[in-house]
């Protein structure tokens, strides 16, 4: 599960199974300056956690730091989450995050839950390309589906 710094920050997740059953995902976290704070849930060291950068000096208990080129910087952070065997990838966010992965194709499959819950002023999310393929009531919110194009 990938998140961005902005989303580390202001939401400060876990990133953990909680009420199910079955393993924590791997977390992969985008901090290309290195600027999280060391209070972050995600470095509790409860389950394993990659944090990709641009900051050769960056160090992190509790998390594996890889440090990438600013040339190609997705590109090389598949190719390491590829050697590493990951075989899939949700990209929970952030904005920023989603859009580039948006633009680059680097996507096959997108979920869109909304719901006529109010939660004030926020960042707007990206727009999915295309139409949504497949629709579902979920609990008074709607999910849409989305698929790539290829």
């Amino acid at each position: 599960m990938l998140i961005g710094p902005n989303t580390a920050l202001y939401d400060n997740p876990q990133l953990t199974v909680r009420d199910w059953e079955g393993p924590s995902p791997l977390r992969v976290v985008v901090d290309r300056q290195g600027r999280l704070p060391a209070h972050l849930h995600l470095w509790d060291g409860k389950t394993p956690t990659l944090v990709y950068t641009q900051n050769p000096v960056l160090q992190i208990p509790g998390a594996e730091v890889v440090c990438l080129p600013k040339e190609d910087f997705l590109p090389a952070l598949l190719h390491d989450l590829y050697q590493r065997r990951v075989q899939s990838l949700l990209v929970e966010g952030g904005a920023a995050l989603l859009q580039a992965f948006l633009q680059a194709g680097y996507w096959d499959e997108a979920r869109r839950i909304q719901s006529p819950q109010a939660f004030g002023a926020g960042i707007a999310a990206p727009h999915l390309p295309g139409a949504w393929t497949y629709h579902r009531d979920w609990e008074g919110d709607q999910a849409y589906f989305y698929s790539a194009e290829k």
